[in-house]
């Protein structure tokens, strides 16, 4: 298939920007013909957002070098949002792009404003949108793109969301069912193939990875729920947190509020943190809102139990409360303090949460995700 992937921030950090990089190279290993139009590189306002990737040379990237929409990086994205929709020029110039290269397949990654270039040719083509934040974070961002995206959904073959769950919501709030469908995220499995989980190894360790940019993740409900534990039930642990950013000196003064600085070691940023994976006892995650985090098909690869906030519809298709982890009301810090505790007390439990991630990674394996993309693509092909 020749396909076409409307995306931007190729060489930024972020779940989405890991995502549509494995899943390009994929599906160049399947021998699809594949081109990557980048809308806009968010880097450019926000270079601490940075992060190169090496990418196949069987790509063919096109850099469209235009608006940036995103509200938390660029102030004026309601106005630049409205220059792209009032653009008839690039509207021309992308609508004979299309025709010329005859695409079997156009997915854009994100129900952004930039998909409005071509609304032109999008009834005309096999047009998919994909949605990598949970269908509740997406209603409540932005108004103006939710009534435009729901507007505009009878254009594009499917909505691609990322969980059961989500396309339920979706449903909920008036979008045509026929015109949904999930496909969850994947992860290379094989990167795991050099780590083996040591059973004997007590390594009293809880595991927080996260981006400490913003406070969406939270990271201090998991301070805060860990000093309401006992001392004499927690004295002997860690809490070891991967992340760097700017809330990272707030965290620290925080510990120290909290008397728990003993306990807490900030790892800073880690290219390839997975033998941290393997070395911990449980893993947290503590987001207000989350898409479909590939940190939890980590856990799940590594056989790391989970501790998680019920953040978005895609938590409970990783997570089985009672088979691999335990899952806690959204922003319930005395729940997640108790589960916290739960685990320290039980290390029998522990063991068993972390065997039980075997029944849990067959649906995410990469060749399972890429068949379902595959098995989709075709239905239009």
């Amino acid at each position: 298939m020749k396909i076409l992937i409307v995306s931007y921030g190729l060489n930024t950090i972020g779940g989405l920007q890991t995502w549509q990089h494995m899943f390009s190279h994929e599906l160049i290993k399947r021998g699809h013909n594949l081109t990557i139009m980048e809308m806009y590189d968010y880097s450019t306002l926000c270079s601490e957002k940075k992060f190169v990737r090496i990418w196949d040379d069987e790509i063919s990237i096109i850099n469209v070098n235009g608006y940036i929409i995103q509200r938390s990086i660029n102030p004026n994205t309601t106005r630049d949002a409205l220059k792209i929709m009032m653009n008839i020029t690039k509207k021309i110039k992308f609508s004979l792009f299309l025709k010329k290269e005859k695409f079997d397949i156009i997915l854009f990654t994100d129900p952004n404003f930039t998909f409005n270039f071509f609304e032109k040719t999008i009834k005309a083509n096999n047009c998919f949108v994909q949605f990598h934040s949970s269908f509740e974070r997406f209603m409540s961002t932005s108004k103006i793109r939710y009534y435009l995206v729901k507007y505009k959904i009878k254009s594009f073959k499917k909505f691609v969301l990322l969980s059961e769950g989500d396309v339920d919501n979706a449903i909920e709030n008036g979008f045509q069912p026929e015109k949904l469908v999930y496909v969850t995220n994947f992860i290379n499995e094989k990167k795991f193939n050099d780590y083996r989980k040591d059973y004997s190894l007590n390594s009293k360790t809880i595991l927080v990875v996260a981006k400490l940019v913003s406070n969406d993740k939270q990271v201090d409900h998991v301070l805060k729920a860990f000093s309401l534990i006992d001392k004499s039930i927690s004295k002997d642990w860690k809490i070891r947190i991967i992340g760097e950013g700017k809330i990272k000196i707030e965290l620290i003064d925080l510990c120290i509020k909290l008397g728990i600085s003993n306990n807490v070691e900030f790892l800073g940023k880690k290219d390839n943190p997975l033998s941290d994976f393997f070395e911990s006892e449980f893993f947290v995650l503590s987001s207000s809102y989350e898409g479909f985090p590939l940190t939890l098909l980590e856990c799940v690869f590594s056989n790391l139990p989970i501790i998680a906030y019920e953040c978005s519809p895609s938590i409970k298709t990783i997570v089985k409360d009672g088979l691999n982890g335990l899952l806690v009301d959204k922003n319930d810090i005395k729940s997640l303090s108790e589960a916290i505790a739960t685990l320290i007390l039980m290390p029998d439990k522990i063991e068993i949460f972390s065997k039980n991630q075997e029944m849990i990674k067959e649906k995410f394996i990469t060749d399972n995700v890429i068949n379902r993309w595959e098995a989709l693509f075709s239905e239009y092909v």
